[in-house]
């Protein structure tokens, strides 16, 4: 899967950087509220996609650090468990044979 998802990156790359080359003397006006300026647009693709790449990259470190705290939470969880089956066992063991208990008085 991380292999499609790197061919499918290297294509969307490489037509960006063909669209960007063909019209890299263009030059493009921006508006953003009040302000205004003119720029290439090789400058513009430049910038647009290094900053998709830094949300990216935050979305992905947010992820990691959800994950990671997941995980903890789990080990702690299997640890907690592995205590109560290792007193389980434990407590099993000192019982007489053939006895279960945690089962209470037979009538025979």
């Amino acid at each position: 899967m991380w292999i499609l998802r790197w061919v499918l990156f290297a294509l969307l790359l490489i037509v960006v950087v063909m669209f960007a080359s063909q019209n890299a003397g263009e030059m493009v006006n921006i508006r953003f509220l009040n302000w205004e300026s003119q720029s290439s647009l090789l400058a513009v693709i430049g910038i647009s996609f290094v900053a998709g790449l830094a949300v990216w990259f935050l979305f992905s470190v947010f992820r990691i650090l959800q994950y990671r705290s997941q995980m903890r939470a789990y080990q702690q969880e299997n640890k907690k468990l592995k205590e109560e089956l290792t007193s389980l066992k434990v407590s099993g063991s000192a019982s007489p044979a053939g006895e279960d208990s945690d089962s209470g008085p037979t009538n025979s």
